[in-house]
């Protein structure tokens, strides 16, 4: 995997979220000094950050060099590996989605068309014209809420 690969499937936002860092109005207590106040600034956008305090600076590979403390080579091997997830290839800029999260969500969708279908009278109507016992198959109804 090449670097440029490595930066567009890596972001800043990604990174961050990994070392349970959140930011807040983009900014950070700077984790590479001792730091009162919010000195770390990052621009999630751009995948770059600056600390106005200590003047570290960088992309997301610089940051894992300097968090970790980790030679250039053993950055990049790391990003590498974090890039390679699955959980870090979506490229949203401020969520990582977790297959558990996916799941819950469409357990309660099903369970919200499933009660859909035994409050409406039309959609049983509907499946006993079609032969289908909603008492045995798992089987919903949208009433038109979610597209």
């Amino acid at each position: 995997m090449e670097i440029q690969e490595i930066k567009s499937r890596l972001s800043l936002s990604q990174i961050l979220h990994h070392y349970g860092l959140e930011p807040k109005n983009n900014m950070l207590k700077c984790p590479f000094h001792s730091d009162k106040t919010a000195s770390l600034q990052v621009n999630l956008e751009k995948n770059f950050y600056n600390c106005h305090a200590c003047s570290k600076t960088g992309d997301v590979i610089q940051f894992v060099q300097d968090y970790e403390k980790l030679s250039k080579h053993e950055a990049l091997n790391k990003c590498k590996s974090l890039a390679g997830e699955e959980r870090f290839a979506v490229n949203e800029p401020n969520r990582i989605p977790q297959i558990a999260d996916h799941s819950a969500f469409l357990q309660k969708m099903f369970l919200s068309f499933r009660k859909g279908l035994l409050c409406s009278e039309p959609a049983q109507n509907y499946c006993h014209s079609r032969a289908l016992n909603v008492d045995e198959l798992e089987v919903g109804f949208n009433s038109g809420q979610f597209h």
